[in-house]
């Protein structure tokens, strides 16, 4: 996965061929959106270039080969896999054109790699470009490729593909993308850039009013009117993408301009008015082709051949001219047939007439009835036209709380997880309180032992004291009575000497009695220093513990 700097911005360009993606590159570019250094050159389809970057371009053009795809992006297999020897390309090529704070491509063939690049690029955003399926179908009519020519369908077929390709991946990652119809975009070209300001936190200026050229943008709607309906009849599919795209799509004025429905009308057409009108762009494009050789001074290899095709011509006028000579003759032997004939129809005419009088009564009467039936067919027109318009208003009202409900969710989900990380540490805190509460009833029984331990040793030492006491009580009566028992001298210094061994154990005794005193008091202290940590730690505890139950 692609790492990226944390404060570039990452905009890609795509749409189905033909689509404008061109135009909105232009118009990015001249924003401030860095699209490449290294750019496709402009052709007489594209006279103001494609903006498109040839490291993408050709990295695509790889996939295809790669799994035996058409390069021109002329398929309708569903998944395109990238193989693994063309991932370190992949971020080679992110790496070379990532040189700027907001950056990104453009390239058709994007639309069939949308979720690679999803993934490559975590931070990436999507400007997905639509078009009308007949302004579409027409524009690739009109650049004359073979395989329309020989199948013109499946220029319908591709709109469909590539279309539902975009809505999938817009349903999939609605927060990453806007999804706008080329003829808004144009229309809104400042609040198309303040749009994707506004939800992808970017700072784009405004595009320069010189990059949009009307006349590049051929839609013959008007001219070619009956398209729409030949599309409705054969792929109605088609048309409810369409409708389906407009309603999930960016429209500044809220509402979208669904004025291309009334041109819609039962089609009789058949397969073979794809192939007139294909046949037709091609014409149109031979033509100009020609026109611009004629406009160059002809050689007089030219010449002769003209004169040649001229002579040929007059052949052809002259054999013409025979052929309407016999015809002339065969006509002047059908005014004699036509003469009597004439002669049978006046004797019919009377007959019709009063027939034809009869069917005035009739017509009349039908008439009133069909004033009647057209009526009732434009008020039946008039409430489809309000029922569409609520369909296409409650669609967008759908995709709108589906927003709310995606960003409720994500909301919610937030919440889910901080909630999970609050129980945790709740649960880790509890934990900790019930070791806290082990400890501090450990340390409390060690306490209580210790209090034992110095009431008994306390018991010993007043035990002692007194013997001493007792001891040295006796001593002064030794003392007193020494000299009126001088006789029992020897006798009492003997008990004395006793008296004092024993005096000298019992201090000795008192003495170490004292050590261990000490010692225990040293161990009592630092004991009821660690009851106090502890119960500075629970108190503690539970503070956070009421705390986390509080939030």
């Amino acid at each position: 996965m692609q790492n990226l700097k944390s404060d570039q911005k990452v905009l890609i360009i795509t749409g189905m061929h033909r689509s404008g993606t061109s135009l909105v590159a232009s118009l990015l570019q001249s924003a401030g959106l860095h699209i490449g250094r290294r750019l496709m050159p402009s052709t007489e389809f594209n006279p103001k270039g494609y903006f498109e970057n040839l490291d993408f371009f050709e990295f695509h053009l790889d996939v295809l080969r790669s799994q035996g795809v058409n390069i021109d992006g002329w398929t309708l297999q569903e998944t395109i896999e990238v193989p693994d020897e063309l991932l370190e390309k992949a971020n080679q090529i992110v790496e070379q054109n990532s040189v700027s704070q907001i950056w990104g491509w453009k390239e058709p063939r994007t639309t069939l790699l949308l979720n690679f690049w999803a993934d490559l690029l975590p931070e990436s955003k999507f400007l997905l470009i639509y078009r009308s399926p007949w302004e579409v179908i027409d524009s690739l009519y009109r650049r004359g490729d073979e395989i329309f020519q020989e199948q013109p369908d499946l220029a319908v077929k591709y709109w469909l593909f590539y279309n539902q390709k975009v809505l999938e991946f817009y349903n999939q990652h609605t927060d990453r993308c806007v999804l706008a119809n080329l003829q808004t975009i144009v229309g809104h070209q400042t609040a198309y850039i303040e749009k994707i300001n506004h939800q992808f936190k970017t700072d784009l200026s405004h595009p320069s009013p010189a990059i949009y050229e009307p006349s590049l943008i051929q839609s013959n709607l008007s001219q070619d009117g009956h398209r729409p309906s030949l599309i409705d009849h054969y792929f109605p599919e088609a048309i409810e993408m369409y409708q389906e795209l407009e309603g999930r799509g960016w429209h500044p004025e809220k509402t979208p301009d669904l004025s291309w429905n009334d041109r819609i009308k039962s089609s009789p057409y058949s397969v073979w008015a794809f192939r007139d009108w294909a046949h037709s762009r091609r014409v149109e494009a031979e033509n100009k082709s020609l026109k611009a050789e004629l406009e160059q001074s002809p050689s007089r290899d030219e010449l002769e051949q003209t004169q040649s095709q001229l002579q040929k011509a007059e052949s052809l006028v002259e054999q013409f001219r025979t052929q309407l000579h016999e015809t002339e003759e065969v006509l002047e032997k059908s005014q004699a047939q036509l003469q009597k004939t004439e002669s049978i129809l006046k004797e019919s005419h009377s007959q019709l007439h009063q027939k034809t009088t009869e069917l005035t009564e009739v017509r009349s009467q039908l008439q009133s009835q069909l004033n009647l039936t057209q009526q009732d067919l434009e008020q039946a027109k008039s409430q489809l036209s309000q029922t569409q318009w609520d369909v296409m208003r409650y669609q967008s009202q759908l995709h709108s709380t589906q927003e709310e409900l995606e960003l409720s969710d994500l909301q919610n989900k937030e919440l889910v997880a901080h909630q999970n990380k609050l129980q945790s540490q709740l649960n880790q805190t509890e934990s900790q309180i019930l070791k806290s509460e082990m400890i501090l009833s450990q340390l409390r029984l060690q306490l209580k032992q210790a209090q034992k331990t110095e009431a008994r040793t306390i018991a010993q030492l007043h035990y002692t004291q007194g013997e001493l006491e007792k001891s040295q009580s006796k001593q002064h009566q030794y003392l007193a009575t020494l000299g009126r028992l001088e006789p029992q001298l020897e006798t009492t210094e003997i008990q004395l000497s006793q008296s004092m061994v024993k005096l000298n154990q019992s201090q000795k005794n008192q003495a170490r009695l004292q050590v261990q005193l000490h010692q225990i008091q040293g161990e009592l202290e630092q004991s009821q220093t660690q009851l106090q940590q502890t119960r500075g730690e629970l108190e503690t505890s539970q503070t956070q513990l009421q705390q986390t139950r509080g939030e």
